[in-house]
């Protein structure tokens, strides 16, 4: 075998080999991988390499990837290195972009998807050591906890960890946390308000009709919230004495679900008023509303 085809080979093999180590350790199941480590069972080593150092392993095995395939594109021009032009072209788009393309990403992917488990158990160790070694050329980061989260949630069989209603509330908290305040607001349109300088027994009349219990109070228009008043508020204050209002809590659009609820249990608030991008009042969130998004998002399918 002349040294061009050798180079070719070996690229592509470990091309292959590389990448599906890459998707074995990234599609195995974490909580599989810390019951091999916690009961010490066959391949717990390359287990715990990949729990401890997720983003060196991957690191590694994308850069072997890419050492693969620069050695197997290289190799490609010297095994045609005698023929035209039009040769080399017509070969490399034919047959040498597909080869590499299916060396790369399309069998490892089912090779590492396929047989996730035990590719993990037996390359995982080398991969992670290799990578120590090189860790001042090959940069890595390990991957952040929610999606980490995500994709052990998404892919455990989770019966042994607990029970099915426990694993559905861990289940729905990432999705209501991520979720931005605009998505679950009132919408403008839909707000019940009442004016400033509204007396009391005015705005009684007004909650009656709505039936609800918190209201922003504005200054001419929704544009200019001011604060908040409660229903039963109203009700212990003489007919002709002015609404009292409290501090409205403001936020943007963009605020995430768990950072709003953070915030309102903090400053013991029960209303957001959620501003648009040109700082105009968009809509409003209630406590309410934050609460049964979360329930809905753990208990509904």
């Amino acid at each position: 075998m002349t040294l061009p085809a050798l180079l070719l080979a070996s690229g592509l093999l470990l091309a292959a080999a590389s990448a599906a180590v890459g998707v074995a350790a990234a599609a195995v199941s974490q909580l599989e991988l810390t019951r091999w480590v916690s009961y010490k069972l066959r391949g717990a080593g390359g287990a715990a390499g990949v729990i401890e150092n997720p983003g060196r392993v991957l690191a590694t095995a994308n850069a072997l990837t890419t050492v693969g395939i620069i050695c197997a594109a290289a190799a490609i021009p010297a095994l045609l290195a005698r023929t035209t032009p039009t040769v080399l072209g017509v070969f490399t788009i034919a047959l040498g972009i597909p080869l590499l393309v299916s060396a790369a990403y399309l069998v490892p992917r089912v090779v590492g998807r396929r047989w996730a488990e035990p590719i993990v158990a037996h390359a995982a160790p080398r991969l992670e050591k290799l990578g120590r070694a090189f860790a001042p050329f090959v940069p890595w980061r390990d991957p952040s906890t929610r999606t980490t989260l995500a994709a052990v949630l998404t892919n455990a069989d989770t019966e042994a960890l607990a029970s099915a209603d426990e694993m559905a509330v861990v289940s729905g908290v990432p999705a209501f946390a991520d979720r931005p305040v605009r998505e679950l607001m009132t919408p403008r349109t839909s707000i019940v308000a009442i004016p400033e300088g509204l007396l009391a027994a005015e705005a009684a009349h007004v909650c009656l009709q709505s039936g609800y219990s918190r209201y922003p109070v504005y200054r001419g228009s929704l544009d200019e919230v001011i604060g908040v008043t409660h229903a039963f508020d109203l009700l212990r204050l003489p007919p002709d004495a002015p609404v009292p209002v409290l501090p409205a809590l403001v936020v943007p659009g963009t605020t995430r679900a768990a950072d709003l609820m953070l915030d309102m249990q903090r400053g013991q608030s029960h209303l957001a008023v959620v501003l648009d991008e040109f700082g105009g009042t968009a809509g409003l969130v209630t406590f309410e509303d934050l609460l049964r998004d979360l329930v809905s998002e753990i208990f509904e399918p």
